[in-house]
């Protein structure tokens, strides 16, 4: 299991449930590593190449309390399009989740599943639903008009990075998996723009009485920037220049390409009801 922290003692049990007939695809061969910061899993998932009918589930089970991966902080391979093949990886941040530590037993739960029984993030907010519109989880916010999903902390570089390097970290989040998607993109300018007009309709950013960072907040993303955000859309007029979104008062224009911005990665979600 390796190392466990002493403050985090525990006892880890993990568990795999089987159905009682074979599934198209399985999870097979799982085992965990648990550290200070994170626990690490690892699983084969067995069946039959290119099955596209089943998932790949995971969660927790703390104090009796069932946490789900909209819940948690994880990343890697798990939910839709999990490819068949041995040594998937999952890895939760717990810290991120349980700020005093897991002190207590819990289950790790790993499942192939059918997509159907898959945890739809827009159909089960963890936080509930703020602003009739944006449904909430751990990670993500998904807002239910556009079907797009944003990454929930709008400062997730945690620094303002050049166009070419924007591009460079959302590759890393593909990689990684972030929030169990490989999709991550920079938004369009219209994406971009979308995400502020209300904030512009309802006053926000009004002779920068209150910037429309502040509305976004309420909408409940985290760490929302005031400044200028990166699209994917690059100037019609001039060569090496970026549309950027501000979110002062939600103006677009075209700026250098080598400047230091913002990024708020983005991915199209299907919301039940609306595909």
């Amino acid at each position: 299991m390796g190392m466990i922290s002493r403050f985090m003692a525990c006892l880890i049990v993990c568990c795999i449930s089987l159905p009682s007939v074979l599934l198209a695809a399985e999870v097979t061969n799982l085992r965990t590593e648990f550290t200070k910061t994170s626990l690490n899993i690892e699983y084969d998932l067995t069946g039959k190449r290119g099955e596209k009918d089943y998932g790949v589930e995971v969660s927790m089970v703390v104090n009796g309390t069932t946490y789900t991966s909209n819940m948690l902080t994880l990343s890697g391979d798990f939910g839709r399009m999990v490819p068949i093949g041995t040594s998937r990886k999952i890895i939760w941040t717990h810290p991120d989740d349980f700020p005093d530590g897991v002190a207590t037993k819990f289950r790790c739960i790993v499942n192939a599943v059918p997509l159907n029984k898959l945890v739809d993030e827009a159909a089960t907010p963890s936080d509930g639903l703020k602003a009739s519109f944006y449904a909430l989880n751990k990670q993500t916010v998904i807002d239910t008009r556009t079907q797009l999903m944003w990454v929930r902390n709008a400062n997730l570089s945690k620094k303002p990075i050049t166009y070419s390097d924007s591009k460079k970290y959302i590759e890393q989040l593909n990689r990684e998996h972030f929030a169990g998607h490989g999709d991550w993109r920079l938004p369009t300018r219209e994406e971009m723009e979308g995400a502020v007009y209300f904030g512009k309709k309802a006053g926000w950013g009004d002779r920068f009485a209150h910037f429309i960072a502040d509305y976004l907040a309420t909408c409940g993303f985290t760490n929302v920037q005031a400044g200028n955000y990166w699209t994917s859309t690059p100037d019609g007029t001039a060569s090496g220049r970026i549309m950027v979104v501000n979110t002062w008062n939600g103006n677009l224009r075209p700026l250098d390409s080598t400047n230091y911005y913002h990024i708020w990665p983005v991915r199209n979600a299907a919301v039940p009801g609306q595909r």
